[in-house]
C-alpha cells in the first residue's frame, strides 16, 4: 500500500505514513483490529463465573468404644442391685416376715375353730344318741365361725360352700380374699379332713399340711365334746350330713 500524501510505500498494518507522517486510511486496519465489539475470547467474564458448590456430606458419627462400655457398666450394675434386693427381700420373707405373719394367722384361725367348739353345748353327748343323723347346712358353719370373729379380727367376710366334692370356705385375710377347700372323711371312727388345698396368700403362710393338722386338731376337740365316734359323712348340695356312733 502507498501514502496517499506522498506516494510512499507503506508497510502492513502502518498507521502513519513515516515519511510524511500523514495518517493511513481506515481500511488499512485489518478487520479485527477495527471491530471493537467482537470479543476476545470464548470464555464468559470473570464475573459471570459462578463458583462451584462443594457437595456436602455428613458422615455418620462413630460410637464412642468408652461410651458404649460405661452403659454397658451402667445395665450390669443396676441389674447385680436388682437381684441382691431380691434375695434380701426373700430372705427377710423366710426369717422375719414368714414367722411372725405364720404364728399371727395360725393363733387367729385356731382361736376361731376353738371358739366354734366351745359353742357345742355339753348336754349334747346325751341329747345325741347313737345313729343319730346330724344335718350341717352350709350357713351354719358360717355363721358358727363368723360369730367368734370380732372386728379386731384380720380373719374376715367368711362364707361357706358345700357341695358334692368338697367343703370351701372363702374369708378374707388383711382384707385380701383367700379360699380353703376340705374333703371330710372318716377314719377309725374319727372325722378327718384330707385333700386340704389353700388358695390366696394365705397359702404363703399356711401349708397344706399345716392347715390339715390345725383342723384335725379342733375336729377331735368337738368329737369328744359330743362323746360320740362318726360312723359316716357324706356330702350333698349346701348341707354335710353325719351320721354318728356309739
Amino acid at each position: 500500500m502507498d501514502c496517499t500524501q506522498c506516494k510512499m510505500q507503506l508497510t502492513m498494518h502502518a498507521r502513519f505514513c513515516p515519511t510524511c507522517g500523514t495518517a493511513t486510511p481506515s481500511s488499512a486496519y485489518p478487520p479485527s483490529l477495527l471491530s471493537p465489539t467482537q470479543p476476545l475470547s470464548s470464555e464468559p467474564a470473570i464475573e459471570d463465573r459462578q463458583p462451584p458448590v462443594p457437595s456436602t456430606i455428613h458422615a455418620k458419627p462413630e460410637k464412642s468404644p468408652a461410651r458404649s462400655g460405661r452403659r454397658a457398666g451402667c445395665v450390669l450394675a443396676s441389674l447385680t442391685t436388682f437381684i441382691l434386693l431380691l434375695i434380701l427381700a426373700s430372705a427377710g420373707w423366710v426369717f422375719v416376715a414368714r414367722p411372725y405373719i405364720h404364728e399371727l394367722v395360725q393363733n387367729r384361725l385356731s382361736q376361731a375353730m376353738a371358739e366354734t367348739v366351745e359353742q357345742i353345748p355339753p348336754q349334747a353327748a346325751v341329747l345325741l344318741p347313737a345313729g343319730k343323723r346330724l344335718i350341717i347346712q352350709e350357713n351354719t358353719i358360717t355363721d358358727l365361725v363368723a360369730a367368734n370373729l370380732t372386728p379386731r379380727n384380720s380373719l374376715q367376710n367368711l362364707t361357706t360352700h358345700v357341695s358334692t366334692s368338697a367343703v370351701r370356705l372363702e374369708f378374707q385375710l388383711f382384707g385380701m380374699p383367700n379360699a380353703i377347700s376340705v374333703v371330710p372323711t372318716v377314719q377309725n371312727g374319727q372325722l378327718v379332713t384330707r385333700n386340704v388345698t389353700v388358695e390366696g396368700i394365705v397359702a404363703l403362710i399356711l401349708s397344706s399340711e399345716e392347715l390339715t393338722d390345725l383342723l384335725d386338731k379342733h375336729l377331735r376337740d368337738a368329737q369328744t365334746r359330743i362323746n360320740h365316734s362318726v360312723q359316716s359323712v357324706q356330702l350333698k348340695d349346701q348341707q354335710m350330713e353325719v351320721v354318728l356312733g356309739p
